[in-house]
């Protein structure tokens, strides 16, 4: 089925990267009907280090608090070696806010970028020199375990002097935490090894629904 586009890279000149970021959304914000104990958890495989291997991502509403929706990231796999250049890993906490006023680009980085940042914070790291920003948000139905529902789809790719990353997530009305059905992580940088010599690293990162709780109806 063709997707249907609502908002696009901005390509105006005078836009400033975090400008942009705001700028690709969503319509719907998922958080708006979280509550605390929602879950949802991934089956992922994970790419970048000799053969595919497989971990377990799980998405907890572990807090509500003026306006946003904390959210637990915790992470079950073999180890990573070398780290990714997010300070996400291995586990990690994000306060995204609830407010119906869609769900940027800006909050998804956010989410598998830089968890340690608030809104703002995103903002002026964006704003530094050197910051490219661009990405799609689309809109288009949804089917999970042989249910169809209205659903959406958002990417950002991003790229500074350290790091080149891609981050996309489908997500699906109706589903906990963020809807999400899936979501893909891709990202290069370059990594300096014990001998200090430098090269680069990539890891690439699909997740796919398997299992939620949802704390507003009965499973």
């Amino acid at each position: 089925m063709k997707k249907l586009a609502f908002a696009l890279v901005v390509l105006a000149g005078c836009a400033s990267p975090s400008e942009q970021a705001d700028a690709i959304k969503v319509e719907k914000n998922p958080l708006v009907r979280a509550r605390v104990g929602d879950m949802c958890r991934y089956r992922a495989i994970r790419e970048g280090q000799g053969d595919p291997l497989v971990e377990v991502w799980t998405f907890r509403v572990s807090s509500m608090s003026r306006g946003t929706a904390g959210v637990s990231v915790s992470v079950l796999g073999p180890p990573r070696d070398p780290a990714s250049p997010s300070p996400r890993e291995p586990n990690y906490f994000v306060r995204l806010p609830t407010a119906d006023a869609g769900f940027s680009a800006t909050e998804l980085l956010r989410l598998f970028h830089r968890p340690d940042l608030t809104s703002e914070g995103m903002h002026v790291v964006l704003d530094r020199d050197g910051k490219k920003i661009e990405g799609t948000a689309s809109a288009f139905p949804i089917t999970w375990q042989g249910s169809t529902r209205e659903g959406c789809e958002l990417e950002v790719r991003y790229q500074d002097d350290k790091v080149k990353g891609s981050y996309r997530i489908k997500m699906a009305d109706g589903l906990p935490v963020l809807g999400m059905t899936e979501a893909e992580l891709d990202e290069v940088w370059t990594s300096c090894a014990e001998d200090g010599s430098l090269h680069e690293e990539r890891r690439h990162e699909k997740l796919v629904l398997v299992d939620y709780h949802d704390t507003t109806q009965s499973r």
